[in-house]
């Protein structure tokens, strides 16, 4: 887990330094699956439906990612 989330903050500053913002959406996505499959609820559901409401990022149901239907 340790090692999980040292490598999506490695990812998160290449893809900030990059400007390459679907890489963000990955890691952000990525991020809340670790929480989720570790338990880490704190902000999990705020953050997940940040995930999905965004319109100027690649969205999680645009990802093929769970999303309730219209």
């Amino acid at each position: 887990m340790d090692e999980a989330r040292a490598r999506l903050a490695t990812a998160q500053a290449l893809a900030e330094r990059h400007d390459l913002v679907d890489y963000l959406d990955s890691v952000a996505s990525s991020k809340a699956h670790l929480d989720w499959f570790t338990g880490a609820w704190a902000g999990l559901a705020e953050r997940a439906a940040r995930l999905l409401d965004d319109e100027d990022r690649v969205r999680l149901k645009d990802r093929c990612e769970a999303a309730p239907s219209p």
